[in-house]
């Protein structure tokens, strides 16, 4: 199965996405991590995963989600994969778009779903999570007790 996690940050110090797609990749998953390139960010290290960055003229505030979510909508247009996560709400609606598009599946990561829908949870968050994002297929995380897989997929 070919999966395809995005997140805002550099990938070279998400260390939680560097062990999420790890261990997917050891128990025989194709996995693609994509994040962003910043004018000071340092060359990528080897991996079991592929990883792809991309530029972006502006570097923070509201002009470079809309820039970086652009890019990425149009990026994952040209990809293949049977399953697409966004990580965190800052790349869920490209993710969102694109799998509905293309009729694949998506997952959210299961800690942005479990902070913000919290009762203690920011209310704009949850109301797009209620509103906006309903369609998950699954959520995906770390479990406490590590299955066979190394990881869990609970139906949101």
């Amino acid at each position: 199965m070919k999966l395809i996690f995005t997140v805002t940050n550099d990938l070279i110090h998400d260390q939680r996405m560097i062990r999420i797609c790890t261990t997917l990749c050891k128990h025989g998953h194709s996995v693609h991590l994509v994040g962003r390139k910043q004018k000071l960010s340092k060359p990528l290290m080897n991996q079991p995963y592929c990883q792809k960055r991309l530029f972006c003229f502006f570097e923070k505030g509201k002009l470079f989600y809309v820039e970086y979510n652009l890019r990425l909508f149009i990026y994952l247009l040209f990809q293949n994969f049977d399953v697409v996560c966004g990580i965190d709400l800052d790349t869920t609606l490209p993710t969102i778009a694109v799998a509905k598009l293309k009729g694949k599946k998506r997952y959210r990561d299961w800690e942005t779903g479990c902070i913000v829908t919290g009762k203690h949870g920011d209310p704009h968050k949850r109301w797009m999570m209620w509103k906006l994002f309903p369609s998950h297929d699954r959520s995906i995380g770390i479990a406490t007790k590590i299955t066979s897989t190394g990881f869990f997929l609970r139906r949101c």
